[in-house]
């Protein structure tokens, strides 16, 4: 990765300038951004290089299918905005371009966007995208049209071909799927790293700390992708330092108490983090959702749950790590 932090980032197309000399880009939604991604920015990163040319990373803030959706239709993320600049920013690119999908982006023709922007705008001297990128009006633009321009020597296409793991194509979707299922191992795999969430420390009804196993409410952004309900074993963020930490995912069906929420015990922990932002690592399914007719039943399942994250740690998590 560039050493220097020299990125420069626009959040908007129009604000785009200064861009000097010649350069290579990489595009791409980054959708939950997964190990196919960070093949893409990494061959990005190597032919700026070897090539004498300025690195462009071209992404959005919000999802393109997102404009074309009703609300309840909306995509759900897998990661927040704010998740994938933090990610990207790693990389440091020269040039972030982190811009909204908007109608004009929409409604462009893809030589035009080829045309004006990427060459006008950009100075491109080479592309790389997934084999399945598609952009312009009515997602007309994809590698074909690329490669046309390739041949009339406008500029060199990459074209990063899938990752498959097990036989299966690394893709968003699938890890959404994964999630919606509990397969969070699985998730994880096709990620690189674990399913993360994040939010702010809210005031819940206090039904943990009532039985001995007090938990951190964890509000959420509603369009955020989550794991199927039930339990798992997490590591939970608490300013910047990890905690072996159980998370109850669903509904407090215990308590008759029909609201999902995300209630993470955190091992050995005792401070007040009301209103601190923490982040929340999912590892491994413990089981489905169970409700329990007493609070003894509940409190001896719960002493199970942390027993099973314990030994996960001690004879999984650590030698993973190794």
């Amino acid at each position: 990765m560039n050493q220097e932090n020299t990125m420069k980032t626009y959040m908007k197309i129009n604000e785009i300038s200064g861009i000097e000399g010649n350069t290579a880009v990489a595009m791409g939604t980054f959708d939950g951004f997964h190990i196919g991604h960070d093949k893409l920015v990494m061959t990005l990163l190597e032919i700026s290089k070897n090539n004498h040319l300025k690195s462009v990373l071209y992404t959005f803030s919000n999802h393109p299918r997102d404009l074309l959706a009703d609300v309840k239709n909306q995509t759900k993320l897998i990661i927040s905005p704010e998740q994938k600049m933090g990610i990207l920013k790693k990389y440091n690119p020269d040039y972030l371009l982190f811009l909204e999908f908007d109608d004009y982006q929409k409604n462009i023709e893809a030589e035009e966007f080829i045309e004006e922007i990427l060459i006008g705008k950009l100075g491109m001297k080479h592309i790389i995208v997934g084999y399945d990128w598609r952009f312009g009006k009515k997602a007309e633009g994809d590698v074909r049209l690329l490669k046309t321009y390739e041949s009339k020597g406008f500029f060199k296409v990459e074209v990063i071909e899938p990752i498959r793991i097990d036989g299966q194509i690394v893709s968003s979707t699938l890890i959404r799927k994964y999630l919606d299922e509990g397969r969070v191992e699985k998730a994880n795999e096709f990620l690189g790293r674990p399913y993360e969430l994040y939010g702010h420390v809210v005031h819940g009804k206090s039904n943990g700390k009532r039985i001995g196993f007090p938990t951190a409410n964890l509000s959420k952004e509603t369009n955020y992708c989550t794991v199927k309900e039930g339990v798992y074993v997490t590591l939970t963020s608490v300013c910047g330092k990890n905690y072996k930490s159980v998370t109850k995912v669903g509904r407090n069906v215990s308590f008759d108490d029909n609201e999902c929420s995300v209630e993470t015990h955190i091992l050995d922990f005792k401070d007040d983090i009301y209103g601190k932002t923490i982040s929340v690592k999912f590892l491994s399914r413990v089981r489905d959702q169970i409700k329990f007719n007493s609070l003894i039943h509940l409190s001896e399942r719960i002493k199970k749950y942390i027993d099973f994250a314990m030994n996960y740690f001690e004879n999984i998590y650590f030698k993973e790590q190794l």
